[in-house]
């Protein structure tokens, strides 16, 4: 006769199982807290970037006003958000729009000059 001994398999992988979930359980739960945190931190970077553009649009509005739109340079004008670019591929023109209030009207321009490289 040989004797059978019982490994208790499940009821171990079942435990181990658990203890996966529980430490898995854990590190989501710090993953969470540092997204959050993240959220906030990201949220507040966006509101205070709004405030940052706001200024830079009304310094840029008097700065057009005084030295014409044509003559800002072109570098600058992406951090506008009074600024934009249309490219015309008919005739591969690009026009450069700059219209805040009281501003002049669009310029056309080529971007890809040396007219601004100093």
């Amino acid at each position: 006769m040989t004797n059978i001994i019982e490994f208790p398999a499940v009821e171990k992988t079942a435990a181990a199982l658990l203890a996966r979930l529980e430490s898995q359980a854990e590190a989501l739960e710090e993953k969470y807290v540092m997204l959050e945190d993240l959220h906030g931190k990201l949220h507040d970077a966006e509101q205070e970037t709004e405030c940052m553009e706001a200024s830079y649009d009304e310094v840029m509005s008097a700065y057009a006003k005084k030295v014409g739109s044509a003559n800002i340079p072109k570098v600058l004008l992406q951090y506008s958000t009074n600024a934009s670019i249309t490219v015309t591929t008919g005739d591969l023109q690009y026009v450069l729009s700059f219209n805040p209030e009281n501003v002049e009207e669009p310029h056309q321009t080529d971007l890809f000059g040396d007219d601004d490289e100093d």
